[in-house]
């Protein structure tokens, strides 16, 4: 009886790792119940990891369009399947993604609605059965769907909307605060008269729980500035000029007030940093983007020193420098690019892999160029030798060690070595079904001298 359970288990994990979903679905059917309750965990698991990873390959478009109706098929019939492993649990929330699927794909509003109302009768059932944030929110989200197809925008509606929404944010979640924020900007893009309203009202409620939150992590503020960042980056919705710099200016204060934070979590250390280095680039006085770029910076070494062999601290810390170089006076631009040296230095002590020798390298081409315009051949050499092992740890993978030696080898004086460095380059990366071509070096004006030799 063990063997055959090990060699279940192994069958199980083997469909979950192949997104084997017609084979998850056999298995179940041909299982006899005693063994569905044995492997009812594992399988259920496999089952909601397929159905997920094939459900977003098809919201990704990564499906042809001529397969997609037998993919879709293929989750219904999963979630079926799911329901004789669980028939005591329900799986709404699967069933309404799918339709919520459908609705998307559809052109005409008539069809969209058609799908949208049943993704809202699946999160509806499964709330009555038991309360779920998740489910609330992104019934929420189903409401609005179903309201900008109909272009009805009650009153009633839109505040049951609301009332859903602050429902499932009731204790922080990232992904519920994410739905409830780009819920809130949708309205902006609503034929209705009051849709400026409804924005506010709903963003005043996101953020007076955001608040609540805060006060007791203050990082969630990191996480909601991220997510208008992103969301005014990618210009998603409707907003005005006067709107945005608006925001604009939010993002800049509330990331301002985590200045000071204190943790020791690395990884909220790397957020940090990079929260700060993004928003800097975002501020046009000098003085207030270059107090972004220390904070980000102080947050990356501070990571350094909890975990000194990462090659992430050193990369994003020096990465800071050279933007900050690019803004202090010139006499300080030596003594920031020294400290970037030794933050790459002392990495070095606990690890050395590609990554760390090739920005390590890449820095340097920049100090020679920032501090001396190229002429510090100290420097270029040791970029050189930063590069040379960078190439060596390569093993012909990466074509970016060639770059910067040929870069060194120019701004040395020695042209041949230059072309002949990407000569090798292009010898290596070129394959049967596809000839290299130097479209980096080519828009790189540091290179500007071998152009024409590479164009004829």
């Amino acid at each position: 009886m063990k063997q055959m359970n090990e060699t279940l288990n192994d069958q199980i994990a083997r469909l979950n790792d192949n997104e084997d979903a017609d084979g998850l679905i056999q298995l179940i059917q041909q299982l006899p119940p005693d063994q569905l309750q044995t492997h009812k965990t594992d399988l259920s698991d496999a089952c909601e990891s397929v159905f997920y990873i094939w459900l977003t390959d098809l919201q990704l478009g990564k499906i042809r369009q001529e397969d997609q109706a037998s993919v879709i098929t293929m989750l219904t019939a999963l979630i079926q399947a799911l329901e004789i492993v669980q028939p005591d649990t329900s799986h709404h929330l699967m069933s309404a993604s799918l339709y919520e699927h459908l609705s998307d794909q559809q052109t005409a509003p008539a069809e969209k609605l058609v799908y949208i109302q049943q993704a809202i009768d699946e999160y509806t059932a499964g709330l009555q059965q038991h309360t779920m944030p998740l489910m609330q929110a992104r019934l929420a989200g189903a409401l609005l769907d179903r309201m900008e197809y109909t272009q009805d925008y009650k009153e009633k509606d839109l505040s049951d909307i609301l009332q859903l929404f602050e429902a499932a944010f009731t204790s922080y979640d990232e992904l519920i605060l994410t739905y409830f924020l780009h819920g809130s900007f949708r309205l902006l893009s609503f034929q209705s008269d009051n849709n400026n309203n409804w924005h506010q009202r709903f963003l005043t409620s996101l953020e007076t729980s955001l608040n609540a939150f805060a006060a007791t992590d203050a990082f969630v503020c990191l996480e909601y500035v991220n997510a208008l960042r992103r969301l005014l980056e990618n210009q998603l919705y409707h907003i005005s000029a006067d709107y945005q710099a608006l925001l604009n200016t939010k993002i800049i204060t509330l990331l301002a007030q985590l200045k000071d934070y204190e943790t020791k979590n690395e990884q909220r250390l790397n957020y940090l940093g990079q929260a700060f280095e993004n928003v800097a680039e975002r501020i046009a006085e000098p003085a207030a983007r270059l107090a972004f770029y220390h904070a980000a910076l102080a947050f990356f070494t501070q990571g350094q020193q909890i975990n000194p062999a990462a090659w992430t601290f050193p990369v994003y810390a020096t990465n800071v420098l050279m933007e900050m170089a690019r803004i202090e006076p010139p006499e300080k631009v030596i003594p920031l690019f020294e400290q970037g040296k030794a933050l790459f230095a002392f990495t070095y002590r606990y690890d050395s892999n590609f990554t760390l020798m090739h920005y390590w390298g890449k820095y340097l081409l920049e100090y020679a160029k920032q501090a001396y315009n190229f002429q510090a051949p100290d420097i270029l050499k040791e970029a050189e030798e930063k590069l040379l092992a960078a190439k060596q740890m390569g093993n012909g993978y990466y074509d970016q060690p060639y770059r910067g030696l040929a870069k060194v080898a120019l701004k040395l004086g020695n042209k041949q070595q230059c072309l002949d460095i990407l000569a090798e380059c292009k010898k290596v990366f070129t394959t049967d079904y596809h000839e290299y071509e130097h479209s980096f070096v080519l828009a790189d004006e540091d290179f500007k001298e071998i152009w024409p030799d590479l164009n004829h």
